[in-house]
């Protein structure tokens, strides 16, 4: 399953640092998508671009990256289950709004891919984003703007 967070902006864009996982111990990959902000078109190209995508069970999003409204637009783009979560109670995630499985089939997978703080993925994201702003302001001068991943 895939996590992923915003590392910052820059102009319309995003730059999104994304973690691959096989359950809650087993990181597979990480990468940084740049993206349109608000275009989910734009996001879901950058998800389906990546080598991780074939082996994607679930794409899981932090609320502030997207909207609740937009979670259907985007799973349909990317014909994967998709969920939305929020941190409102300190550092634990938990689910907003899943489309793509089922109530059992999507608590199942959180069981799977989850520790204390709710599924790794998003927390290694949200560990992550902040080292990926400050990569990015350390390159300044390197010409990142034609590359969707880095």
């Amino acid at each position: 399953m895939l996590g992923a967070d915003a590392a910052f902006e820059e102009g319309n864009s995003v730059f999104s640092i994304c973690v691959v996982m096989r359950g809650a111990l087993w990181l597979d990959g990480v990468f940084v998508a740049k993206w349109v902000k608000g275009d989910l078109t734009s996001l879901a190209e950058c998800l389906k671009a990546s080598p991780y995508y074939g082996e994607l069970t679930a794409i899981f999003l932090p609320s502030p990256l997207i909207s609740s409204e937009d979670l259907e637009a985007l799973w349909q783009r990317l014909k994967r289950p998709v969920a939305l979560f929020s941190r409102e109670s300190g550092n634990v995630y938990e689910a907003v709004k899943s489309i793509g499985l089922t109530d059992p089939d999507f608590q199942s997978l959180l069981k799977a891919c989850s520790g204390p703080e709710g599924p790794e993925a998003l927390r290694l994201a949200r560990m992550l984003a902040p080292l990926v702003k400050e990569l990015a302001r350390a390159w300044k001068g390197l010409n990142l703007s034609s590359s969707q991943r880095w």
